[in-house]
């Protein structure tokens, strides 16, 4: 009979070091589990961020074709818009924002009536920027 209780007493203690192995084994998981989380939700925060950036680009390009500046949508390189406040200015170059992206855009000409009109975003840890085209017209259709 002693022999029966010794032994059992051992086996509890192997059960509670296996209980212990397996909730530290759970506890790692779901850790690892959360940092993964957070990073996708950071990524997808940031390529929403600059998906918001191209839209803005576009809009501005397409108020400056509603607005009848049509001649002033002329950029020979990589341009971006700048605002002095009250209005939209082209300028050379790439615009740094937020510190992460970089946007810019380019314009070529279609025909007479007709400019593409490519914005271009990128930031520090995506190879491939990202890319939103649009056409502008002269207000003859």
């Amino acid at each position: 009979m002693k022999l029966i209780l010794k032994n059992s007493a051992g086996f509890a203690i192997i059960e509670t070091m296996i209980s212990l192995a397996i909730i530290a084994v759970m506890i790692v998981s779901f850790q690892t589990l959360m940092n993964q989380a957070i990073k996708v939700s950071r990524a997808n925060q940031i390529k929403f961020q600059g998906d918001l950036y191209l839209r803005e680009t576009i809009e501005i390009a397409k108020v400056f074709e509603q607005s009848g500046k049509w001649d002033i949508l002329s950029c020979t390189s990589k341009c971006y818009f700048d605002t002095n406040g009250s209005s939209w200015d082209i300028k050379d170059g790439e615009q740094p924002l937020d510190g992460i992206y970089t946007r810019s855009f380019s314009i070529e000409s279609v025909n007479t009536y007709t400019k593409k009109f490519t914005a271009v975003i990128s930031w520090n840890d995506k190879p491939e920027p990202l890319t939103l085209e649009t056409y502008v017209y002269n207000g003859i259709y």
